[in-house]
């Protein structure tokens, strides 16, 4: 698109005549080729010659302004448009330039004297935040709201649903994917449900003197335990007039209290148990008193049970008739040394209370 002039530097000579027609000491080329010039002087003549070279400017684009998620890329390769430079705006000479950053980039080419130039904006985002939290445990008659407080362009949930937080109150696997600018962060939390248990102790009772009440208030999942009277097991042996109270602390459904009042009272049922007994052996033709053990109980009863312990904890003897058993001092057909043995006896008068009584027999032979 560019011109050259040419002009003659004599200013004596009167014709001048080039090879394409035209006339005059001067003019401009703006084409390629051999151009030849005629001049005279009088009665003298001359030529002289000039070959002209164009260069063409070699049109090219980078494209339409570009953006993409960071870790992207941008690249272009201008090796096909055969120029005799390639200059980016870093400065870098080279046919192909890659971006990875938010930058205007600008590309120079020559060819020859001409030259051509272009510029990309390129634009790179950000992820969104996003993060729903640590897996979670609620009680089942909770819920919760999970969801993003980054502003987004969208929302979508697992189930479909558009907005930013959701409410839940089931079990499972929960999903969400934001996009901002194309980007899009995925997240998700678990929801585990804690089953809502109950306490319930026995009903308020009453039981007879010298003996002792067992109430259990296990709660499955539970953390702690506490009475009142500052026990922390989940079960015990009540022996004295008063109010029990338990509270239960679960994992995530608060705390479960209950209570139970019991009284001690005089009865008129009596059980004895002897504490020292004389066996005599199997086939023994001498005295025959005091040779067995069994507690003595006056009224009549709903459950029995006996047994009996040696010193290592292993049972040596176990009963369920109150009536017609008694320990006569042996274990499997041997006879057993003398010393003490532990005993247990758990039994229920007619409209009373299951009782537990432990304590310590001695054999004498």
């Amino acid at each position: 698109t560019d011109s050259v002039l040419i002009a003659s530097v004599s200013d004596t000579l009167q014709n001048y005549f080039w090879s394409d027609g035209d006339a005059g000491a001067s003019r401009y080329i703006a084409t390629s080729g051999l151009f030849i010039l005629s001049f005279e002087n009088n009665y003298c003549s001359n030529l002289d010659t000039i070959i002209a070279y164009t260069d063409v400017p070699i049109p090219f684009t980078l494209g339409r302004d570009t953006s993409f998620c960071e870790g992207g890329n941008w690249s272009v390769d201008l090796n096909n448009l055969t120029a005799d430079e390639y200059t980016w705006h870093t400065g870098a000479k080279s046919t192909d330039y890659t971006s990875s950053i938010t930058e205007q980039v600008q590309a120079t080419v020559r060819n020859g004297t001409c030259i051509t130039h272009d510029t990309l904006e390129v634009t790179v985002y950000p992820y969104p935040l996003l993060d729903l939290g640590p897996d979670t445990l609620i009680c089942e008659t909770d819920s919760i709201s999970i969801g993003s407080s980054i502003s987004a362009d969208s929302y979508l949930w697992d189930d479909g649903s558009l907005d930013s937080v959701r409410w839940i109150s089931s079990a499972g696997q929960y999903k969400l994917a934001i996009t901002t600018n194309n980007c899009t962060t995925k997240d998700s939390m678990f929801l585990t449900m804690d089953t809502l248990q109950e306490l319930r102790l026995p009903k308020d009772t009453t039981f007879c003197q010298d003996e002792s009440y067992f109430i259990e208030g296990y709660v499955d999942g539970a953390t702690d335990y506490l009475w009142n009277d500052s026990m922390t097991t989940d079960s015990r042996w009540l022996e004295q007039t008063g109010t029990y109270v338990l509270a239960v602390s679960t994992r995530s459904c608060g705390v479960l209290t209950d209570s139970i009042s019991v009284e001690v009272d005089q009865c008129f049922c009596h059980v004895w148990i002897p504490n020292t007994f004389t066996p005599n052996l199997l086939n023994s033709e001498t005295d025959q008193l005091n040779n067995t053990f069994k507690p003595i109980i006056e009224c009549p009863l709903k459950k029995y049970s006996l047994q009996i312990y040696n010193r290592w904890g292993q049972l040596i003897y176990e009963s369920l008739d109150p009536k017609n058993t008694s320990w006569d001092g042996f274990y499997k057909n041997k006879e057993l040394p003398s010393g003490a043995y532990v005993w247990q006896l758990v039994y229920q008068f007619e409209d009373s209370i299951l009782t537990s009584q432990k304590g310590t027999v001695t054999i004498l032979r």
